[in-house]
């Protein structure tokens, strides 16, 4: 799996890249949001919202949101105090 991480905090961003690479995950890190629309190749006009809800994972709060643009399925973990994203994941929507 490939993630992309939006994270302008430098450090953070590489500390996260670091654990998940760890873990054997594909990782992209981008610094803020314009980045993250960039490397998405996505415009926020195209995007068709599906769904974002608060959760909790290991005491962290954080929003799940999911969008589709075209055939892809876009997924991210935000943290709901910060407003950084957490995780994202991209797929083909058959």
């Amino acid at each position: 799996m490939r993630i992309l991480i939006a994270e302008d905090e430098k450090s953070l961003n590489r500390i996260i890249a670091k654990q998940l690479k760890a873990s054997g995950y594909s990782v992209d890190c981008c610094f803020n949001g314009e980045e993250a629309y960039d490397h998405a190749s996505v415009k926020a006009a195209d995007v068709k919202f599906l769904k974002a809800e608060l959760d909790r994972d290991d005491m962290i709060v954080h929003y799940d949101v999911e969008f589709v643009v075209g055939d892809f399925e876009y997924k991210y973990e935000i943290n709901a105090k910060s407003g950084k994203v957490i995780a994202s994941d991209k797929e083909y929507n058959d």
